[in-house]
């Protein structure tokens, strides 16, 4: 009995493609992206169309990362976002469950907008602890009743798809998120009978908190960086000394590697970053050296500078450099290692932390706590003005604009310089952003991300969700066209599920350009694809995403038993079902490809074991396929549901037909 899926689709407001297409065979979902406004429908990072290369994709000259901050309240354990531009305070989250040890530092921005920290007070059985915060754009806030609906409400707490852009995981399937909605809203991790003392975020009231893992034989966490393949670098620094550093898988927080620089090397595990090269940079403090360790070939050495090693950043050249603190100098080095001629400077100021580049001008800024004041040096380390911040200014970042932020202890506020601002054109703070007493702002990391994606992986990214508005949807392919010159190239991996809020709890899965990958378990109303430009480092040109398009299934009419009411198949009996492909003004069945026919109960199981004869299956003047399969192979199980076969035309186009069945033993 034949059960065409064309008709279900026209119910649920499904348009055919205007190409004239009948009963039969229906258009595959397709949607292409190829204007400015196409690609405006999703989020960009570090990438643009400007004139005149309008209507196509491609690298920022410098690094413009997510229009976010995130600061580490690091004596209330907490951490904060805030909107760059307006300096609204978009959440705050607590920085480790109930009962274990918090004190947060070190924000650092991953390539997708999370953000990663260590928290210095978990020592707990040598251990220390990471974690990782998701981002939500978008959405309607409100109220979950207790019946389940949503109620919009600006103060509420949980958050309504449909979401520019989301990380955030829905942990209670609900097709919410539930997340803070901004300073002081910290909403509970009650931790209940230890439950995430091991790790875990089980009971993380926040769904934007999607990671939180224990860093064996590296406690007091002091080193929070981000590589170019976005996993993460957690360094240990028990009582102000080097432990252990472990590579942790980006997106579960899983231990891939360790090393032991304690006692390999004697130095790292204070603050640092991960180069263009790959080389991960740590300072030291008191062990008055910079660790230089290369994790492709497990090299590395200590690089002794005699002076106390504190903030570390990296310039558009590739060069490192290291504020000093009470040395009250800075070193500047090359990406071997080696100090520029010259070095150290004075800062003319106290107390050197934090360190960040602005990337348009190659200019240095350093916080300088004990003078309370931002040092702005030119890139030969000559001091261009000393800036007034706030009260004890501990680390510095920058932001999508290209504005520096200064977040300062003693003041708990967070402070914007704009580099053309006052009298001089050199600098002056045009915003100031209070966090509440007691906040305690200590930070020196890459608090923007901007390190991450404009030095560590010189990359950009364009993440896009489509909608089906069918649940189950098998997607087909992802095509694209693009320019990629030597030494860049472009990535594309997806993820689909059937509410939009539930996409982030989905792994991405890679995917070629115009390959197939249905039935390989990318299912779901929504697909998400995000693709990544990149180039390598010393490449000046960039790679251009010129379109792309997201294709699903084309859906057939099928008959399982031909002709023959109910459709019934025998599981217990080895024989031959057969099942016709039927033949439509749109779909010439000779032009299925032989070996891409299967079927079974998802599609997938069985292939032919009886070579399709063309015949009129249905005497409607048309050709259809008949193919026989055996039963035993289709993957049943007695009930009643249905049948599913799928192939490839010989145009690539992938097609799938249901018919209903009845299943018995």
């Amino acid at each position: 009995m034949r059960h065409d899926l064309l008709c279900i689709r026209r119910s649920l407001g499904y348009s055919l493609l205007g190409i004239g297409l009948a009963a039969g065979l229906s258009a595959a979902q397709t949607r292409t992206y190829t204007t400015d406004a196409d690609f405006d429908l999703g989020s960009l990072v570090n990438l643009n169309h400007n004139p005149p290369f309008n209507n196509q994709l491609q690298l920022n000259p410098f690094a413009e990362p997510f229009p976010f901050i995130c600061v580490a309240c690091s004596d209330r354990g907490s951490i904060v976002r805030i909107e760059t531009n307006t300096g609204q305070v978009l959440g705050e989250y607590w920085s480790a469950p109930d009962g274990r040890g918090r004190n947060p530092s070190r924000t650092t921005v991953d390539l997708y907008g999370n953000v990663w920290c260590g928290n210095r007070n978990e020592n707990a059985n040598g251990a220390g602890s990471v974690v990782k915060i998701g981002v939500v754009i978008g959405g309607l806030r409100g109220d979950k009743m207790p019946d389940g609906s949503f109620v919009p409400n600006a103060n509420g707490e949980y958050l309504q798809p449909p979401f520019y852009y989301s990380t955030a995981v829905d942990r209670d399937g609900d097709g919410l998120i539930r997340t803070s909605r901004g300073l002081g809203n910290i909403l509970g991790w009650p931790n209940t009978g230890g439950a995430d003392n091991n790790g875990g975020v089980s009971t993380a009231n926040d769904e934007a908190i999607i990671v939180y893992a224990r860093t064996p034989n590296a406690a007091e966490v002091r080193h929070v960086s981000i590589d170019r393949d976005n996993n993460v670098w957690a360094g240990g620094f028990p009582g102000y000394n080097p432990a252990w550093f472990l590579k942790l898988n980006g997106d579960t927080g899983a231990v891939m590697s360790s090393v032991n620089v304690a006692a390999r090397f004697g130095c790292g595990g204070y603050g640092g970053l991960v180069d263009g090269n790959g080389i991960l940079w740590s300072a030291s403090l008191n062990q008055r050296a910079l660790l230089r360790y290369d994790p492709a070939t497990d090299t590395g050495a200590a690089i002794p500078l005699g002076r106390l090693t504190y903030g570390m950043g990296a310039d558009v050249n590739g060069n490192i450099w290291n504020a000093n603190w009470t040395d009250n100098s800075v070193f500047k080095l090359n990406p071997a290692g080696g100090v520029f001629a010259g070095f150290p400077k004075g800062l003319n100021a106290s107390g050197g932390r934090g360190v960040a580049i602005t990337p348009t001008d190659n200019n240095v800024w350093i916080a300088t706590s004990y003078s309370n004041a931002v040092v702005r040096m030119d890139n030969d380390g000559n001091i261009r003005k000393i800036i007034g911040v706030g009260d004890h200014p501990t680390g510095v970042a920058v932001d999508a604009n290209g504005k520096v932020w200064v977040t300062n202890y003693n003041s708990s506020t967070v402070m914007r310089i704009n580099p053309v601002g006052g009298g001089d054109a050199l600098g002056a703070v045009d915003l100031t952003v209070p966090l509440g007493g007691g906040a305690g702002p200590y930070n020196y990391s890459d608090m923007t991300g901007s390190v991450a994606v404009g030095i560590t992986s010189q990359q950009g990214s364009w993440d896009i969700v489509y909608d089906s508005a069918l649940n189950g949807m098998d997607w087909g392919t992802v095509s694209w066209h693009s320019v990629e010159p030597t030494g860049t190239a472009i990535a594309v991996v997806v993820r689909a599920a059937d509410t939009h809020a539930g996409l982030a709890g989905v792994p991405f899965r890679t995917v070629a350009n115009g390959v197939p990958f249905n039935a390989t378990g990318v299912n779901g109303r929504y697909i998400e694809v995000r693709t990544t430009l990149s180039r390598s480092v010393g490449v000046a040109d960039t790679p251009v995403l010129q379109d792309l398009t997201i294709r699903g299934p084309a859906v057939a009419a099928i008959d399982i038993t031909p002709n023959i009411t109910p459709n019934k198949i025998v599981v217990g009996k080895p024989y031959t079902v057969y099942v016709a492909l039927l033949g439509s003004p749109t779909l010439d069945v000779r032009q299925v490809f032989p070996a891409s026919i299967r079927f079974g109960r998802t599609g997938v199981e069985a292939v032919p074991v009886r070579a399709g004869s063309v015949v009129d299956v249905n005497r409607d003047g048309t050709a259809d396929l008949l193919l026989g399969f055996r039963t035993i192979d289709c993957g049943f199980t007695p009930g009643n549901g249905t049948g599913m076969l799928r192939a490839t035309l010989a145009n690539g186009v992938i097609i799938e037909g249901v018919d209903s069945v009845a299943v018995s033993p």
